[in-house]
């Protein structure tokens, strides 16, 4: 015990986001893209960094905007989506609100919640991590969140949420003041979205990523599409020049050749299906998925024994089985086809 001034009790008890960082030739454990930005993305800027940055990211909302067909004031543009969250829990939380989560999802959502002291109120998915509308309206009604969180496609389940559920959420909302978030930030990766529900007399946003399909995990840029209302007031709480020079200029070069770097998606689809496909064949339980990762479960083996003999391989994969829900699970992120390769010869040689 030292004499200095603490943290806040609830941050004293806490753990950070760990994943750990370990050496390996084949890295398939943080979902990010496989594939290196297009030559020339990120070269020949003439930019003055003497000068702060657009305070609004005007021309970069203006963009994302373009791409939905929506107007820059329904973007909110920040440093990666856990940024995004940040902010508009810190808009919208708060220690006299609430935030319904749906476990097992990400973890960063009730992390963020905590340090922007909201409480969380944790609904459960059933055992396939499928979410029953039904009962997910009934958990609704019954402890009315101001906030509701929906990631889709799930991380690290991989499902998407039922289609009829945010308008089932939405109708909720109609009979008390509250707002709906969809973390899609595998969305580009999934057969169905739920953009097209954003509105100006809906209480939803929708959050994505420039770090997933657009293969660019290293900018660090994220961002909120919704009612201009609600990003107005984002747009207060977030800290001034927040969004630098450089990544508000790769971030539009991005969008202008998305085409280009969204076509990759596609090669990562099909090896997601493929590999998965080969893990069937193995004694493993495997979850369907939507996204560039597979969540799959030892039937025979200790997880945590495998995921340590895949290291020894120079093959690094997500343990998730300590985790509450997803005990005994591990989940592995599309590489390049040599890279799955290497991976299903080390954990087939394994399971052998």
């Amino acid at each position: 015990m030292n004499n200095f001034l603490e943290p806040r009790e609830d941050i004293l008890g806490s753990s950070g986001y760990f994943s750990p960082q370990v050496d390996a030739s084949v890295r398939l454990n943080a979902n990010e893209a496989p594939y290196a930005p297009p030559e020339g993305l990120t070269a020949g800027y003439e930019v003055n960094l003497n000068r702060y940055p657009d305070r609004s990211a005007s021309k970069l909302r203006e963009e994302i905007a373009k791409k939905y067909g929506l107007r820059s004031n329904q973007v909110f543009a920040a440093n990666g989506s856990n940024e995004v969250i940040q902010t508009f829990l810190l808009t919208y939380g708060g220690s006299e609100r609430s935030l319904m989560i749906f476990k097992p999802t990400y973890v960063m959502h009730s992390k963020i919640a905590m340090v922007t002291g909201t409480p969380v109120i944790e609904g459960q998915r059933e055992k396939d991590f499928s979410l029953d509308v039904e009962a997910t309206c009934d958990k609704i009604l019954e402890d009315k969140p101001s906030l509701i969180f929906l990631c889709s496609p799930n991380n690290p389940t991989g499902l998407s949420e039922p289609m009829e559920l945010p308008e089932r959420i939405l109708e909720i909302l109609t009979t008390y003041k509250g707002i709906l978030l969809i973390d899609e930030a595998y969305g580009q990766f999934a057969e169905s979205n739920f953009l097209t529900l954003i509105a100006e007399d809906k209480p939803l946003v929708i959050s994505r990523t420039f770090s997933k399909a657009l293969g660019l995990a290293g900018l660090r840029l994220g961002y909120l599409l919704g009612p201009s209302w609600c990003i107005e007031e984002i747009g207060k709480v977030s800290l001034p020049y927040h969004l630098g020079t450089l990544t508000q200029e790769v971030g539009i070069k991005a969008l202008k050749n998305s085409v280009s770097l969204e076509n990759q998606v596609i090669d990562i689809i099909r090896e997601r299906d493929r590999i998965s496909e080969s893990l069937k064949t193995l004694p493993l339980e495997v979850w369907p998925s939507e996204t560039n990762f597979i969540l799959f479960k030892p039937t025979n083996q200790d997880a945590k024994k495998i995921w340590e003999e895949l290291i020894s391989r120079s093959v690094l994969v997500r343990d998730f089985s300590m985790v509450d829900g997803l005990e005994g699970c591990l989940r592995v992120t599309m590489g390049t086809r040599s890279e799955n390769d290497l991976f299903i010869e080390a954990l087939e040689e394994i399971l052998r």
